[in-house]
This record gives structure tokens, sequence and C-alpha cells, in this order.
């Protein structure tokens, strides 16, 4: 077999040249070397027909064009759709820009999605992610088949069709995975979102609203028990809850999946925790991180409404003991009680299990040091282990304010995302910016980031009107990851 490489095209000759053997069709090839893995797992998958062979000719009767294009071959006798091939620019992490026109991405060089991966990141092309209608790199593949003489064999044309609905089947979209820091909505937050839309925009601005409704997957932390009812904890300096019904509402915002593996998820015993479930479970909304017991609360879960997309989510708190006392140790799920996942181990036996069964995890952790400008070496090596196990994204929350993000390896860690909303208090200066993370998911691999700077205050979170400062800060903070690499073990 003997590939040539064209711009844009891939040709596949079918050459019907009488051999020695009257009833074999012989075969050449020609490919694109970018989409040549593409044709050659095709190939596999859908053998050519009986009779059918390849060869090293030029000479062909038959021609199949598999083109990387918007529109089919001229000439083209039978054609079918074989999916879409979305192209992009690789930037490093530290990279300031997260949106370049299409001029600026043509003089960078593009190339397909699938080939991006950590350590680098694919920005937006003309304020759009790859998937999404309007995005200026996507070209619809396609095969067809032209007969320069004569007409196509019945089994070719069947075999064209069926090679073509098994490419477009492996051409999933690509997904946007968004995610917040911190939710505590406090009296007055709760009082409004029990209030329906109108609340919920008193507390949100409609930009905001707009964009966390408008990703594939939302994702927050729920730093609190949506309950009426159990002992507040005495080990506890501050104890958060809010009123049943609450969970509608972040359903409402556009949450798919809540963490609750943090240090505020048994504020009021295992009775709030309980009734946390009964309100999320009532209103269709998963939860990681916690559960009626241990092995419940390590289980794997799939966001609302994306059950074929391959990702799964788990949970774990890995906060550090608080002053009066309470930690991770007392907030642990067991066999028979309710309770958070806080067992490092068992969390990388889960993210394993979940890895070899195909997925694509992404864990939600709850760590770190509260209001530090940065994670200390002792929860990066959490956050790496974590990575190592198997999880292609690992988010973090708990500091309150917005850390950097670097890779290990082929996996992303975001360490913590700080705040989202946070109403009846005031927060320090350091934790009153900070943004809604967006990951580009495609092919179980986080392909590109992007984030939204946000504004939080006691009444409500907006998006930050001036965002040049805060992507530059952001971006620092991935750099100085990135120069101080932690020495562990993988």
């Amino acid at each position: 077999m003997r590939y040539r490489a064209f711009v844009g095209i891939i040709s596949l000759a079918l050459g019907l040249i009488a051999s020695c053997a009257p009833s074999r069709t012989e075969i050449s090839i020609e490919c694109e070397q970018s989409l040549r893995p593409k044709l050659d797992e095709l190939l596999r998958q859908v053998p050519l027909p009986k009779g059918y062979a390849l060869e090293s000719g030029t000479q062909c009767a038959l021609k199949l064009s598999y083109a990387s294009a918007k529109t089919s071959p001229a000439g083209a006798t039978a054609s079918e759709g074989a999916g879409t091939l979305w192209r992009g620019v690789a930037l490093p992490l530290d990279d300031p820009r997260f949106d370049l026109s299409v001029k600026d991405a043509a003089s960078l060089g593009t190339e397909p999605l699938d080939e991006i991966c950590p350590p680098l990141r694919a920005p937006k092309i003309d304020g759009f992610w790859p998937g999404e209608p309007g995005y200026p790199l996507a070209y619809r593949l396609t095969l067809s088949l032209n007969a320069t003489h004569g007409g196509i064999p019945h089994e070719l044309l069947a075999w064209l069709e069926t090679a073509a609905k098994t490419a477009s089947a492996q051409e999933a979209r690509p997904i946007v995975l968004a995610a917040t820091g911190d939710l505590e909505t406090g009296t007055y937050g709760s009082s409004q979102l029990l209030k329906g839309e109108n609340g919920i925009v008193r507390l949100l601005s409609p930009q905001l609203l707009s964009a966390m409704q408008t990703s594939d997957i939302l994702v927050g932390n729920l730093e609190g028990q949506i309950t009426a009812r159990g002992d507040p904890d005495p080990t506890k300096r501050y104890r958060f809850r809010f009123p049943p019904g609450c969970a509608a509402a972040y359903r409402k915002m556009g949450f798919d999946l809540m963490l609750l593996a943090n240090n505020h998820s048994m504020d009021f015993g295992s009775q709030g925790l309980l009734d946390t479930i009964n309100d999320l479970t009532s209103a269709g909304l998963p939860f990681v991180g916690a559960g009626p017991t241990a092995g419940e609360a390590l289980q794997a879960k799939e966001a609302a409404g994306l059950s074929s997309r391959g990702i799964v989510f788990i949970g774990i708190g890995t906060f550090p003991k608080e002053t009066l006392g309470f930690s991770t140790a007392r907030a642990a799920a067991t066999a028979s009680s309710p309770g958070i996942v806080a067992d490092i181990d068992s969390c990388v036996a889960s993210i394993q299990a979940a890895s070899q069964r195909g997925s694509m995890v992404v864990v939600l952790v709850h760590g770190g040091v509260e209001f530090s400008d940065g994670p200390d070496e002792s929860t990066r090596a959490i956050f790496y282990r974590l990575a190592d196990a198997g999880a292609a994204l690992v988010i973090g929350s708990h500091p309150h304010v917005l850390h950097g993000t670097e890779a290990r390896g082929s996996s992303i860690i975001a360490y913590s995302l700080g705040n989202f909303l946070f109403t009846d208090r005031v927060m320090p200066p350091i934790a009153q910016s900070s943004a809604v993370m967006s990951f580009l998911v495609y092919r179980g691999k986080v392909r590109g980031l992007d984030i939204l700077p946000i504004i939080v205050s006691p009444t409500g979170t907006s998006i930050d009107l001036d965002p040049t400062d805060a992507k530059l800060r952001f971006v620092a903070m991935c750099s100085r990851l990135s120069a101080h690499q932690v020495s562990t073990s993988r």
C-alpha cells in the first residue's frame, strides 16, 4: 500500500485491474498524512468487500475520495457524509491568547483537534469553540465514489454507505465542560433562588447566566447542606445550609452536577446530608463525593442529560483540619453511615476502575489552603496522584481564590476555581475576583481551555467587564506552576 499527501483531500483509488485471479479486484490508496490514521482504522473496522484487495498500481476505473472539505469532489457519482474534521491552533497553557481570528490561526498553522492535547491547548476561533455552530475551521468529511467508465459495483456502494456511517459515528462532537467554584447562597441568596427566574437573575447577571446555560456540562461545588433539620456540628465555626427546593433553582441556573465532598457537607450532621441528597435527587441534579454509605459516595456518575458522552465524575474532600477540630476523617462516610469521600486510596481505585472501563474521568476535589494565592506542594502532590491514576481532568475548590492550571502528562489540573456565588458575607478582596472555567473536551481529553472572569459580591455575581487584567493574572499563575514542577514519582 502506497500513500501520497495532498492538501485538504485524501484520494483512495480503487483500481479495477485484471489480474491473475479474475475474481480479485485490486485497489491502490493515496492518503493525506494527517488523516492516514483515521483511514487505516476505518479500513480495519469496515473491510473492503470480498474480492477486493490492496495493490501498488496506479491505474484505476473507480476513484474513492475521502475529502476534508466543505464540498464533495466534482464529478462524484456516489457520495456519503463521513463526519467532520475540526482543526485548531496549539498554544501553551500559559499563552495569553484565548481567542484568535481566522487570519491569525492561519498564520500560526492549524492541525486536527485530536492532535492537540496537554500540555498544549486550543483557543477559540472568532469566538467559537470547535463543535459550535459558526466555528470556521470545521471541514465536512465526505466519502465519494467516481467511475471513470461503467457503473459502480453494488457491493462497493453498500461498503461506501457502511464505511461512511462508521466514520460519522466515530466523529463525536466536541463538547464544552464548564466549572464554577464554591456556591453558598446564605439567607439572601436562598430567598432569591426560591422566587424562580426573577430571583435567579437578581443573583446572576443575564450575560453570566447565558454563558452558564450554553455550556454542554456545568459543574460546581455546593458549599453547604439543603435542609431544615439536623443538629449543628460543634466542631464547625461556620455552618451553611439552604432551604429545601434550592436544588431545583441550581438546575435552572444550568448546573448538571454538584460536588458534595467538602467541609460543609456535614454542617448539620447525617440528617442534613441525607436531606441534601433527597433535594438534589428530586431536582434531577446528580452529585458526587458523598452518599448514604462509603460505597455509594465513591460511585462515578454522569452529568445530567449526557449519558452517551462517556464522561464520568468522581468527588473527594482533602481539606485541612479546621480550628475547632473538624476534619475529613470526621466527615468521612463509612460502610454503614452517610458522609463524604475522604480516603485517597479508595478514590484512586475508583478512578482506575472507571478509566479502565473506557470512560473519561473528571475528579472534583475540595482541598488546598483557604485564601492562599496558589497550591502548596502537598496539595499539588495529591492532585498529581489523582491525575496519574487516570483522571483526564482534576478540578479543585476550597481556597476561595482562583489558582492557576497546569498539565500533568496528558491530564489537566485546575487547582482552585475560587468562589462563584457567596452571598450575605463580604469576602477578602483576593476572593472577590474569580472565574468560570471552560474546558473543550474531545475524544476523552481536554483540548482547549478558557476562563470567564467574574466579580463575586454579597448580593450576587456578574461578569468582569474588564477581563484583560484577570486573564493576564491567570496566565501568570499558570506560568509559575509550569516553572516550578513538584517532584513526584509518576
